[in-house]
């Protein structure tokens, strides 16, 4: 911690942190998702997910066209 003592006439100490906990983590956030995400769309992959999602897909645009 630092004090800042500029422009303070009152005689009260304004203690300012040397690190930006913000800045930390609104960069370290990004990878972090992209992490869990990547996490979950390899569990979806093993559970057979995608075989799912795609029999659905398909029988959505058969019934959208009016074959299904």
């Amino acid at each position: 911690m630092t004090i800042n003592s500029r422009n303070n006439n009152s005689g009260v100490i304004i203690l300012k942190p040397k690190v930006n906990l913000s800045k930390i983590l609104l960069t370290s956030a990004g990878p972090l998702l992209c992490i869990i995400g990547a996490a979950a769309v390899m569990f979806g992959h093993f559970r057979g997910e995608a075989g799912v999602v795609l029999s659905k897909a398909i029988m959505v645009c058969m019934e959208c066209i009016g074959i299904g």
